[in-house]
């Protein structure tokens, strides 16, 4: 399993590292300490699963065709928006526009989702 400690770096960081564990055959990716940090995991477009252990920012996993992403926390606006395909769970909640703009997949949130959920 790849991992990913997201303390003391930019998301561009990040996304950089998450891609590069994929190119190298990482399966299964845990994030740590996402922060709350906006624009992580987009246009991941490789049956890849990821785990991000706490909360997200806004537009996690936009963009996305085929990866699974589970958040232990919650996420802002626009989770999930643009998906082609692929599966996002969130165990808490969800902010505006979350799965906005999808065209397949499967997005999950266990607690509450704000207005325009769904919207194309």
């Amino acid at each position: 399993m790849g991992e990913v400690n997201c303390d003391g770096r930019s998301t561009r960081e990040i996304n950089a590292e998450i891609k590069q564990q994929i190119k190298h055959g990482a399966t299964d990716i845990l994030v740590r300490n996402p922060g709350a940090r906006h624009n992580l995991g987009v246009a991941v477009l490789e049956p890849v699963a990821i785990r991000l252990e706490g909360s997200v920012g806004y537009y996690c996993a936009g963009l996305i065709d085929g990866p699974s992403f589970d958040i232990a926390g919650s996420a802002g606006w626009g989770l999930a928006e643009s998906m082609m395909s692929g599966r996002v769970v969130v165990r808490r909640n969800a902010g505006n526009g979350a799965a906005a703009a999808i065209r397949g997949g499967t997005v999950v949130i266990h607690q509450d989702a704000a207005a325009r959920l769904g919207v194309s």
